[in-house]
């Protein structure tokens, strides 16, 4: 696969999957955008959790106080559950303190006619009280979550909301003393509310929630519904879907101010002083005596303290915010995540591109907390079950498809390879290799065959290119051997450089070492491939300045050397052929060698003669050997 087509499929793929975890994204948007139940909602949960966690508790209202049924009011009164008849006198002890409402978390279901009864309705009725109801649904759940309401068809004119079967009312005694509200509460999956729905459609009508009542006597206003919000008052409060209020937990129990009703019974004056003026919530709080849930904060809370929660959210418009606007937030995340993170890990190296995919989902995941401590519910199970099956399927892919490539590319390299020098090997994937030329100190070598037109005539095409592939792969071994660039092979003959691409200094003795073993290798081959045959070769070896560069069109260029280096060299092969000597070397070799090896370098050697050049003025000094002398520096 030729780079330009690995870099288009790389850009197809890219965009396949970029393409495809959007569309993975946008599926699940649409559960967000809906509410429908997913398994990610278990660990959105976790997630929520951690953040109240992170976040730390908060402080509570100070205008919502809890009295407490606790163990100590059980002890007081000798009994539980609490006679109608104890809970009147509480109920009176607090009215005559003056709260601004007092809310019950009791179903006063039955109307036993009894004179306790009357009791505790008329204490109701000197109070602004708010009495519990509850509504039952068909999923058997408390509270259906808020996604439930999105099948509910009420006129209201502000979206649909949750509908009940029935709804218990509290007996008739009390309801003309007290407003009733639903106490039901949306809990997750793991037990822990985090809903209070506001409005339930039942009985051909709609019945308020029980925070809903409380909040607006507490704060003498009339809700105002909207699309995604409620406003009491001067305080607007966004809602969730079906019109539910999402919970923001102060802390673990006790955080909002709890006193005892054992010293309410008392007349405890410092007691009563505190429910003055405050939403006052009575309710449950003794172990294994009413409802209890997990929070964020605590194992075990009882019902009452999530029903104080949800008051002082509404009250100060401090509940969560996870309206439509926050939803679509989410939904854009979740569909452009993946994506992104697609293109990061394509525009970059494997590692590079996941170290910045997670620093993009580290950044993320930092907003969202930060949003969190803003009051705003964003997703983190969502946005990630869309970017990391992505990233992880698009990483195999993008693995095997680099694997794939750079096998195909070292196949290609190799072949690329076979066709040039091995010292070049390492470079040819290098567009700017000799971009431009290079001028170096070399010692150039040209060899030829003398008798190879009559050994080729003799032996035909055929026999005639398997020869010279011999003849090819014998030079080939001894020039590699001792780093020489075997810049052509010329038919017969070689061209070979010594000091590019890299010079070491010792050209001069290399070319000189390849001379001698090259004229025994060759001799061996030729005696074996054409016995017989009255073959020689001849050497011309020249050193001096050189330039090595790209020559040829601009589509097809090949590398090679050039100068007047290069020149005497070729027509030293002439010289020798003239002077009958099978090695013509310049007087430059020699005297490239170091000083203690010249003597030994020139062994075998004539004297330096001067020697005219074809289409050359003046003369090179030029020493003969008629055979390969045996001794030469190795």
């Amino acid at each position: 696969m030729r780079p330009a087509a690995g870099r288009r499929t790389l850009l197809v793929l890219t965009l396949a999957f970029a393409i495809a975890g959007a569309l993975w994204g946008t599926w699940l948007a649409r559960l967000q955008l809906t509410g429908a139940a997913s398994s990610l909602d278990r660990i959105e949960a976790l997630a929520l959790d951690l953040r109240f966690r992170l976040a730390g508790p908060r402080p509570a209202p100070d205008d919502v106080v809890i009295v407490a049924v606790d163990e100590a009011t059980i002890r007081a009164v000798g009994s539980y559950p609490l006679s109608r008849g104890v809970l009147a006198d509480i109920v009176a002890r607090i009215s005559a303190a003056g709260p601004r409402v007092l809310a019950l978390d009791f179903l006063f279901l039955e109307d036993s006619r009894s004179g306790a009864d009357r009791a505790l309705a008329d204490a109701l009725a000197e109070a602004t009280a708010v009495i519990g109801a509850a509504a039952v649904f068909d999923s058997g759940d408390d509270a259906p979550p808020p996604e439930a309401a999105g099948g509910t068809a009420v006129d209201l004119g502000i979206g649909p909301i949750p509908r009940a079967t029935t709804v218990t009312w509290p007996a008739g005694i009390f309801l003309g003393r007290a407003r009733p509200g639903l106490v039901n509460v949306s809990v997750d999956a793991g037990g822990t509310p985090r809903h209070v729905p506001l409005l339930v459609a039942a009985d051909g009508g709609v019945a308020p929630g029980f925070v809903l009542v409380v909040a607006a006597a507490a704060l003498a206003a009339e809700p105002r519904f909207g699309a995604d919000s409620v406003t009491l008052g001067a305080v607007r409060q966004p809602l969730d879907l079906g019109h539910h209020l999402p919970l923001t937990y102060y802390g673990p129990e006790g955080t909002i101010a709890t006193i005892s009703a054992e010293r309410v019974l008392a007349g405890d004056p410092e007691a009563l002083a505190a429910l003055a003026g405050r939403t006052v919530v009575l309710g449950t709080t003794a172990l294994g005596s009413g409802d209890r849930f997990a929070t964020p904060f605590d194992a075990d809370v009882p019902g009452v303290e999530v029903l104080a929660t949800a008051i002082g959210n509404l009250v100060t418009g401090t509940g969560l915010v996870r309206d439509e606007g926050v939803r679509r937030i989410d939904a854009a995340t979740t569909i452009a995540m993946p994506a992104v993170i697609v293109v990061l890990m394509a525009v970059a190296s494997p590692a590079l591109g996941l170290a910045l995919a997670g620093v993009l989902a580290a950044a993320w995941l930092a907003g969202v907390v930060v949003a969190f401590d803003a009051g705003l519910w964003l997703s983190i199970a969502l946005p990630l079950a869309a970017a990391v099956p992505t990233a992880v399927a698009y990483g195999i892919a993008r693995y095997l498809f680099e694997h794939r490539l750079n096998a195909r590319l070292g196949e290609t390299r190799a072949a690329l390879a076979r066709m040039q020098s091995p010292l070049l090997a390492d470079r040819l994937d290098d567009p700017d290799f000799l971009a431009e030329p290079s001028a170096c100190e070399a010692a150039v070598l040209f060899l030829d065959l003398s008798g190879f037109t009559g050994l080729s005539e003799r032996l035909g095409p055929a026999e005639t290119r398997a020869f010279l592939k011999g003849f090819h792969e014998a030079v080939g071994r001894v020039a590699t051997a001792h780093d020489g660039l075997i810049v052509a092979f010329m038919g017969d003959g070689a061209m070979i450089v010594y000091g590019f691409p890299e010079r070491r200094g010792d050209e001069a003795e290399r070319a000189l070492t390849s001379v001698r073993e090259l004229a025994a290798a060759l001799a061996t081959f030729i005696a074996a491939a054409a016995p017989g045959a009255a073959m020689t070769v001849r050497f011309g070896l020249h050193y001096g300045p050189v330039v090595v560069s790209r020559l040829g069109a601009a589509a097809h260029q090949h590398i090679t050397a050039t100068g007047d280096t290069v020149n005497v060299a070729s027509r030293l092969l002439e010289i020798a052929k003239a002077n009958r000597a099978q090695v013509a070397a310049a007087e430059t070799v020699f005297a490239a060698l170091p000083t203690e090896r010249q003597a030994g370098g020139a062994a075998g050697f004539g004297p330096p003669s001067a020697v005219a050049v074809r289409g050359r003025a003046g003369t090179v000094a030029v020493r003969f050997a008629t055979a390969v002398p045996a001794e030469l520096p190795a």
